[in-house]
């Protein structure tokens, strides 16, 4: 990935040097971001160092440096230092993604009725495709999760709750899926509703949730295991239903932000 000559949209885009540097450098970040992406994101190339790109732009070293913050914050690139430094792409760190996608469910106050909706469609959606993709391997991981489930619960019956394993099993179907939008857009819509249940740990109702957690899971594991795509879904949408009753009765989801 060479560096060339000055980017003809951000020439365009400069008119001059007419922009601001902060608008400057947020064009420039483009023009690298699409790059990257053009080029199929291969981590570990080096883009260049600060030099090249001012030279590459024709700005300033304090808009080459804003430019690679915005794509450092993108989590697309960072810096390296000494012999052969320069910027490097790197992976997406993909738990800080989730996070913030988290924290603008949590802020929308997005409903248990809106948060059922959406589950419900992802939900049915992995059991369908992990129904059909299903083989040993998958069923191996199906059965260790409910071992996982169980040892859990004979520890502490709120365990299975408070330290997210509860969502392990809907994260596997997700994973099983094949699916990776699905199982990403799932770990952010159930990290929101931990941030929820983080405020609730005195609730009776989830005190004593776990071992009706784990029951529903294991049916709804029958149902994958014997390939019964119509009594997976029953089982599954009964869950949820259960789920969703809890969460509308529940104080914490009665937050709107705006």
């Amino acid at each position: 990935m060479a560096v060339k000559g000055k980017d003809s949209s951000v020439q365009a885009a400069d008119n001059g040097h007419a922009l601001p540097k902060a608008k400057r450098a947020e064009v420039i970040a483009e023009a690298i971001e699409r790059r990257i992406i053009d080029a199929g994101w291969p981590v570990g190339e080096v883009l260049g160092s600060e030099a090249d790109f001012m030279q590459e732009f024709g700005v300033s070293r304090a808009v080459a440096r804003e430019a690679v913050r915005v794509l450092e914050a993108r989590q697309m690139i960072r810096p390296r230092r000494g012999h052969g430094g320069g910027v490097v792409v790197v992976e997406p760190d993909e738990s800080a993604v989730i996070g913030e996608m988290t924290l603008c469910l949590v802020y929308e106050g997005i409903t248990p009725q809106e948060f059922g909706d959406v589950r419900s469609v992802l939900e049915l959606r992995a059991l369908d495709d992990t129904i059909a993709l299903l083989d040993e391997t998958a069923k191996e991981r199906l059965r260790s999760q409910l071992d996982s489930e169980r040892i859990l619960l004979e520890a502490d019956e709120f365990a299975l709750i408070d330290n997210r394993s509860s969502y392990g099993f809907h994260l596997l179907l997700a994973e099983l899926s094949g699916n990776r939008a699905l199982l990403l857009f799932q770990r952010a819509l159930l990290g929101s509703v931990q941030r929820r249940l983080e405020y609730s740990k005195s609730s009776p109702e989830l005190v004593t949730a776990g071992s009706g957690v784990h029951y529903a899971h294991q049916r709804i594991t029958d149902a994958i295991l014997q390939g019964d795509v119509e009594t997976a879904h029953r089982r599954m949408e009964r869950h949820l239903g259960a789920i969703n009753s809890w969460m509308l009765a529940h104080p914490t989801w009665e937050e709107p932000r705006h």
